[in-house]
């Protein structure tokens, strides 16, 4: 072959040169379109994120823009509803009349309206947001959220305030009613009228104990005239006078101190301050008579503080009810002997009956322990000392006989009666303490609250009645009624209807027990259990004999009537369905009925248990839920239309006028009047 010429040499190379070129510019073609690429794609995820991450800052800011909106708005909405108490400028003459405690409240008030408080005591709080004090200014005039300023008026009456409280001070204008005071706890329960004791935290106070600051705080409604459901409280009350059939309102200054004591002991203490025994000794003669003034002046020292009572009331069981807790008979006899009487379960309040139970050994205990201190005197005047037999009765009793030797050794031996007078003193105070918390309330003679009919009289016999019970009765009527109550007291003009019952059981005592606790038998399995449902439960009762007794107040809600609980007072008369009604009966449950129209002039029906079906679907008619009636509880028709014979001058009615449709159904209640009728379940 012929080697080529320099033409085609050149050719070739330039051909080879281009061909080189390309596969250069190829290579490198390709990782410049990935960079750009891969830049691209890179910059389009950078901003992407940067998106995401503006668009969740610009949420995160609008949340954040939100919550201090809303935040702003409630707190402006919050400080709209407060109100000024004092709004305008205090009168200076109306200021010159108030107490060093009404100035010191409104001054709270002031800064508890602008925020102040807000580290004060729980007493001041609870103090300034009481309705019962406060009324409706309660709930808007005390500021715990955000701090307001004071404007011209909030200052000068913050000045007109303080001025009235310099003067107060500088006067000592309210020390002349204790100057002449020394037990610090009457010095303490006069102030509590017209000072706030807070004042006297760390200098009178510390000289009460704990039972002390109990008394006190109760004593001050006790004055006042208010009930009390404890028998030390309301013994107390009538042995300083302070019962009265109405009661007085408390002062928001007293209103306050007693949240200020609460709060500084809440603490229940039943010991042996403020108990009062009762001590006789008009068998004595000589100088035996100094016993029991030493006695009295033992127990009325001020750690022990039990009031001695001498005049005895109308009979032993009225001064056990009302006024004492423990009676002492000193007596002379053949033998130095003691006798002890204890409470009879039959006149215990069935409220308390239990707790009595529960602890009836401390009773015991201190009756031996006052045998053992008795003895041990008697010893050393070389005498014996014998006991009789216990009795039973509606009183704590104690009678103690002294033998003419015993006397004798008394005269001769000034010691002795002391020693004798001491030991009885420490006795009693020992049992005070160890069996006071528990001595129950009794039966009250009967009363006789209708000044037209001086027949008719109420024995009290009240069944448990505290908080568990209203809770639970606040329960069952959210349930079969639909109505969340605050309180379970029936307005008078709300009582429509009596309704008479039988009880099906053949004593009074029966029936009492079987609504006596506040819980339904069978609705509770654990001490906790929350569904745990009240009990049955009537107004009045109407033994066998006639005889009437009043188991709970009568404008308190009772279940007793389906449906017609919140509009009708119960009266249950005693007897089995084979018992035939007698006439004392119907006699007795027509003077109540007469009694409860005179009390209650809204009262326009009487029904008996089997009746209360045909208000189903009327105005009155409130259950939500199938019931059904017990025939068993039905006083029969013998006896309704005897009864209404009784009292047809009261032209009571038996059922709804005008009568609700019998196409109507319980459940028009619930809103729902297409329901079909769901009428009641005889069994």
């Amino acid at each position: 072959m012929a080697k080529p010429g320099p033409p085609l040499d050149r050719a070739r190379e330039n051909f080879d040169r281009n061909m080189n070129r390309s596969q250069q510019d190829g290579a490198s073609a390709g990782p410049k379109w990935r960079d750009i690429l891969q830049n691209r794609l890179s910059w389009l995820i950078g901003s992407v994120v940067a998106l995401v991450a503006g668009v969740s800052a610009f949420i995160g800011n609008l949340d954040s823009l939100t919550s201090r909106a809303k935040t702003y708005l409630d707190e402006r909405a919050y400080v709209a509803q407060l109100t000024n108490p004092y709004p305008t400028l205090l009168d200076r003459d109306v200021v010159a009349g108030w107490s060093s405690g009404q100035v010191q409240l409104a001054l709270y008030q002031i800064d508890g309206y602008h925020g102040l408080l807000k580290t004060a005591p729980t007493w001041v709080k609870v103090c300034l947001t009481s309705p019962d004090i406060f009324g409706d200014l309660a709930n808007h005039q005390f500021n715990e959220r955000t701090a307001l300023p004071e404007g011209y008026v909030d200052e000068q009456n913050r000045q007109i305030l303080q001025q009235r409280l310099d003067q107060i001070d500088n006067d000592q204008i309210e020390d002349a009613a204790t100057l002449r005071i020394n037990d610090p706890f009457s010095k303490l329960l006069t102030r509590s009228r017209y000072q706030l004791l807070a004042k006297y935290k760390d200098s009178e106070l510390p000289q009460l104990d704990k039972a002390e600051l109990y008394l006190l705080r109760n004593a001050i409604y006790a004055r006042h005239g208010y009930p009390f459901n404890t028998a030390k409280l309301s013994k107390y009350a009538n042995r300083m006078g302070w019962s009265r059939p109405t009661r007085k309102p408390v002062s928001p200054v007293e209103s306050c101190n007693a949240f200020f004591l609460q709060e500084l002991h809440p603490a229940q203490e039943l010991g042996s301050l403020g108990r009062g025994v009762l001590i006789r000794d008009a068998a004595l003669t000589g100088p035996a008579n100094y016993v029991r003034p030493a006695i009295c002046a033992c127990l009325g020292q001020p750690s022990r503080h039990v009031d001695c009572q001498q005049h005895a009331g109308s009979s032993d069981k009225a001064d056990f009810h009302s006024f004492v807790d423990l009676i002492i008979d000193l007596e002379t006899g053949p033998v130095n002997q003691v006798e002890w009487t204890f409470l009879n379960d039959n006149d215990i309040v069935g409220a308390d009956l239990d707790t009595f139970k529960a602890n009836e050994e401390r009773f015991y205990a201190s009756a031996l322990d006052f045998n053992v201190a008795i003895q041990n005197v008697l010893k050393t005047a070389g005498q014996d000392l014998s006991t009789a037999e216990d009795k039973r009765g509606p009183y704590w009793k104690l009678r103690l006989m002294l033998s003419p030797q015993t006397l004798a050794a008394l005269a001769q031996r000034p010691g002795l009666s002391s020693s004798l007078a001491q030991n009885v003193c420490d006795s009693v105070h020992r049992g005070f303490e160890a069996a006071g918390p528990f001595i129950p309330r009794t039966d009250a003679p009967p009363s006789m609250p209708d000044p037209d009919n001086p027949v008719l009289e109420i024995n009290d016999k009240p069944i448990e009645f505290e908080a568990l019970r209203i809770k639970l009765t606040q329960e069952y009527i959210k349930k079969h009624y639909g109505i969340a109550l605050k309180s379970i007291e029936l307005a008078p003009d709300s009582i429509k209807m009596l309704v008479v019952h039988r009880s099906d059981t053949s004593s009074v005592a029966s029936f009492i027990e079987s609504v006596r606790k506040s819980i339904l038998p069978g609705t509770q399995e654990f001490e906790d259990d929350e569904t745990a449902d009240v009990n049955m439960s009537t107004h009045y009762v109407i033994g066998p004999k006639g005889n009437i007794y009043s188991l709970m107040k009568d404008f308190q809600i009772a279940r007793h009537s389906i449906g017609l609980d919140r509009s009708s007072i119960g009266i249950t008369v005693v007897g089995t369905s084979a018992d035939a009604l007698s006439d004392k009966q119907a006699i007795a449950t027509a003077m109540l009925i007469r009694y409860l129209k005179r009390k209650y002039g809204e009262v326009t029906w009487l029904v008996s248990d089997k009746e209360i079906g045909g208000f189903q679907n009327s105005p009155l008619w409130e259950e939500r839920l199938p019931f059904t009636i017990d025939p068993r509880r039905h006083p029969g028709a013998t006896f309704m239309a005897q009864l209404r014979s009784y009292v047809a001058d009261l032209k009571f009615e038996s059922a709804p006028n005008p009568p609700p449709l019998a196409s109507a159904s319980a459940d028009a209640a619930d809103g729902n009047p297409e329901s079909p009728a769901r009428p009641p379940q005889l069994k």
